[in-house]
């Protein structure tokens, strides 16, 4: 790789072409990103790992958090007779089938030290998944994808991020995700620390055990751009692998804290979401805006013709356009972006819930 004169770029222009951050997983994984998945052995890392990959292959919450729908390529360093044990669980428990995961997996390891088998896997992936680039990658576990290299060199391990971003997530325009182990205290990455400082995301798993009950707590210990979120703490379920089977592995769920659960329901009342309810026009315009914005999308271009369109009906022109006129007052002097839209979000919710009901009219101040 060389520099050319399009790396040199004039901050206006940047600025002009900056998009707005796209989740692969909401609050979890964003796209184009570089994270790092880290745990003591035995801490179930994998079966996260597979959770999150699959939950993206298939289009479908993760631990209720939205996904962007997408290929994965799951890297299988090891364990892979458990890898499939792990999938046929996980569908018997979401009541999927694995035929609609668009996941693919690979059955070797071998060490991206040198050019020429980064470049030979950069190939193997761009031709299997030609119709479907790749969302996301996993590497699971680093350190079989790097033999013949030093964890604890700086050096070492800057060449190998350099080759994983610039032969693979770069040119395949994905995510990539790097499963690794912890160093002899169990309480940090093991290796150099060239690693951690070039991922956007770091993520430590720990698990813990009483009496039946297994546990696991997912903290995020690295973020560049965005605010830490606070920690996750999962079940982890003994699934039957296949159906009236005793054979089982498991598969995490998460524990609701009380303000997860209220944020939830919330969500789903928003959106006219729950068995036998008939969303009204007001709550699946707000769901619509909502992963218009999630899929970074610039609110404002939307049109009433096209979001009628879109929710199949013919009566959105006026809702839309007051609603925009009240988000346009909320904003100020801001853009109406979707940046705006998230942060006028729960203001938003509250005008379209109450505007659905044909007796309740409100005005919205600039508080």
């Amino acid at each position: 790789m060389t520099f050319t004169d399009d790396n040199v770029v004039k901050l206006s222009i940047g600025l002009e072409n900056r998009k707005p951050p796209i989740w692969l997983v909401e609050g979890l994984l964003e796209e184009g990103t570089l994270s790092s998945l880290v745990a003591p052995s035995g801490s179930y890392k994998s079966f996260m790992a597979i959770d999150i990959a699959l939950s993206i292959a298939h289009g479908i919450q993760w631990q209720g958090k939205n996904v962007r729908k997408g290929s994965v390529v799951y890297c299988v360093g090891e364990g892979l007779s458990g890898v499939y044990s792990r999938s046929l669980a996980w569908h018997n428990h979401q009541g999927l089938s694995p035929d609609d995961a668009d996941l693919y997996l690979l059955t070797v390891a071998q060490s991206l030290k040198d050019p020429e088998a980064s470049q030979a896997l950069f190939d193997v992936i761009d031709k299997t998944t030609s119709n479907h680039k790749p969302k996301l990658i996993i590497i699971d576990t680093l350190s079989r994808y790097s033999t013949g290299m030093d964890e604890n060199s700086n050096s070492d391990m800057a060449l190998l991020i350099e080759t994983i971003t610039n032969k693979l997530a770069i040119p395949l325009g994905c995510a990539v995700m790097l499963i690794h182990h912890t160093g002899k205290q169990g309480s940090s990455a093991r290796g150099a620390s060239a690693l951690t400082g070039a991922l956007d995301t770091e993520w430590f798993l720990t698990a813990t055990k009483t009496g039946d009950l297994l546990k696991a707590t997912l903290s995020n210990t690295k973020t560049k751009d965005h605010e830490p979120p606070e920690d996750m703490e999962f079940e982890m379920l003994r699934v039957p692998i296949v159906e009236g089977e005793e054979a089982k592995s498991l598969v995490p769920q998460l524990l609701l804290s009380s303000a997860a659960e209220v944020a939830h329901t919330l969500q789903e009342k928003l959106r006219g979401e729950g068995i036998g309810v008939n969303p009204t026009i007001a709550q699946q315009l707000y769901a619509y805006l909502a992963d218009a914005h999630e899929n970074g999308e610039d609110i404002a271009t939307l049109k009433a013709k096209d979001i009628g369109e879109a929710l199949g009906t013919d009566n959105i022109s006026r809702a839309w356009q007051n609603m925009r006129d009240s988000l346009q007052s909320l904003a100020r002097e801001h853009d109406f972006t979707a940046t705006t839209l998230a942060k006028l979000m729960p203001k938003l919710a509250t005008y379209l819930t109450l505007q659905s009901s044909p007796t309740t009219k409100i005005k919205i101040n600039n508080s």
